[in-house]
């Protein structure tokens, strides 16, 4: 199991976990990265992994190797926490994102389509305010 599971740190800093499908000799094509944020949680190291590329609709990252500084295996228990985090990302993480992001869309369609309206009816309003003087001539 660890031995599909890479660390990579690019050249902006990023820590990557992912699992490396190509290694050629120009790019690294690698499925399901995961950004590896490292931080203090009630004094203690924690080790959190986010979906590197959240809304992307494959899992696939083609990496430019000039971008890679860093690249190594990983031990056998981060290896199991990388899998456990795949699987729990697209069980819990991406269904409830996914839904989010619907439930933002229709509100935002709904206040497009109120300010439209609107935006409409105070136009009549006005134009209902000015009185017709019939066709103008400039001289």
């Amino acid at each position: 199991m660890k031995d599909d599971v890479v660390y990579m740190r690019l050249v902006n800093g990023d820590q990557i976990a992912a699992r490396v499908i190509e290694n050629e000799l120009l790019t690294i094509v690698v499925e399901y990265p995961f950004l590896i944020e490292q931080k203090e949680v009630n004094g203690n190291p924690a080790i959190n992994l986010v979906k590197y590329l959240p809304f992307n609709t494959g899992q696939i990252l083609m990496l430019d190797k000039t971008h890679v500084i860093a690249f190594t295996s990983v031990s056998e228990e981060f290896a199991k926490y990388y899998h456990n985090n795949v699987q729990y990302n697209e069980v819990y993480v991406q269904p409830h994102t996914d839904a989010n992001i619907t439930h933002i869309n229709k509100n935002l369609e709904l206040a497009m389509s109120k300010e439209a309206k609107a935006f409409n009816d105070n136009l009549q309003r006005f134009a209902d305010r000015i009185p017709d003087t019939g066709p103008t001539r400039l001289h």
